[in-house]
């Protein structure tokens, strides 16, 4: 939970304007679905390979290699998007160049996962409350301004916008899929790994909604899509500081 959405909202308001929630709505609904893939596969399958264990029992051997590789690839892309997107708001705070940022967050990540599966599980806990804790935070913050804007208004890109926005949102549900490959680490991972999938998708797709409401409520969608900058990775530092100060005013005011 969390990196996702804290590093593309703005480019998905910028897109399907207050009709944001629907947009987020839509990609969880994809994401659902997803989720009763694993959830069947995992209960079938109960081991750490996940979907190369799938596919070679499917389609063979290769075909697993070949899932493997790609699903690595996924990783390896999501990862890089959300340690850029960390850098570019830490440099915000304290300064510190964009690629060492990124790096030391990836190389940081590196560390805890290979102390073993109860460390990096404790840190992930740890973190994935600190990303909870600043959506709900959002989410009070905000409360107040919800019902002052038309939340069905169509975008200037009209259904396309919504559209194009729902898939870009999808983004933030990737990483669901990673529960699977924790089943040789479980207790009874035919009924525990599915119901992970579904409590985790369901807490996730409330939070997001709310989010996503609160956000437009109290920043224009015009405004909103042009200072997030997440996909287009991240703001320069001062625009960010600016950006930061100017939301402080707005919510104390």
């Amino acid at each position: 939970m969390g990196a996702g959405i804290y590093t593309l909202i703005g480019k998905v308001a910028g897109l399907s304007g207050n009709f944001i929630w629907l947009s987020f709505l839509m990609a969880s609904v994809s994401a659902l679905f997803t989720a009763f893939s694993y959830a069947e596969l995992s209960a079938a399958f109960p081991k750490a390979g996940g979907e190369y264990m799938y596919a070679k029992k499917a389609f063979g051997k290769k075909a697993g290699i070949f899932l493997g590789v790609t699903i690595s690839l996924n990783g390896i892309v999501s990862g890089a998007t959300v340690a850029i997107g960390f850098a570019g708001y830490l440099a915000g705070l304290i300064g510190i160049n964009l690629l060492i940022g990124s790096l030391g967050i990836i190389v940081l990540i590196f560390v805890v996962n290979i102390s073993g599966i109860k460390q990096s599980s404790v840190v992930n806990i740890i973190f994935t409350i600190i990303e909870a804790g600043g959506l709900l935070f959002v989410i009070y913050s905000a409360f107040p301004s919800i019902g002052k804007i038309n939340y069905i208004e169509l975008p200037p890109r009209g259904y396309n916008g919504i559209l194009e926005a729902s898939a870009l949102a999808f983004f933030a549900y990737i990483g669901f899929e990673e529960i699977v490959k924790l089943a040789e680490e479980t207790k009874n991972p035919e009924k525990n790994i599915p119901k992970a999938l579904f409590t985790a998708s369901a807490i996730v797709i409330v939070i997001y909604s709310l989010v996503t409401v609160c956000a437009v409520s109290v920043i224009p969608y015009e405004e909103f899509g042009q200072v997030s900058g997440c996909v287009d990775f991240v703001l320069p530092p001062d625009k960010i500081s600016e950006e930061l100060k100017r939301l402080a005013t707005e919510l104390k005011a």
